[in-house]
C-alpha cells in the first residue's frame, strides 16, 4: 500500500500496476509522445498524489525517472 512514507521506487512500481495500453494508444493517436508513458489518467495520478502526500525530495526523484506519469506525480507532490 502506498502512503506518505512510500519512496519514489515504490510509487513508480504502483504506477506501473495502473498501466493502460489502450490509453497509451489513444495518446499516440493525439500526437502525444508515448515513449515513457504508462497511459494513466490524470484523476488516477491525482488519487495517488493524495495518498502519497507532499515530499519535495521524493518529487525530485520521481522527476528524474523520465516516466511521463511519474513526472506528473512529481508535480502534484512537490512543495
Amino acid at each position: 500500500m502506498i502512503g506518505p512514507s512510500s519512496d519514489a521506487a515504490e510509487l513508480i512500481t504502483h504506477l506501473e500496476t495502473l498501466r493502460s495500453e489502450e490509453n497509451v494508444a489513444s495518446m499516440a493517436r493525439f500526437g502525444i509522445a508515448t515513449g515513457g508513458a504508462l497511459g494513466i489518467s490524470n484523476p488516477d495520478i491525482r488519487a495517488v498524489a493524495r495518498l502519497a502526500k507532499k515530499d519535495h525530495l521524493r518529487a525530485m526523484q520521481l522527476w528524474r525517472s523520465d516516466i511521463r506519469e511519474a513526472r506528473l506525480l512529481a508535480l502534484y507532490t512537490a512543495e
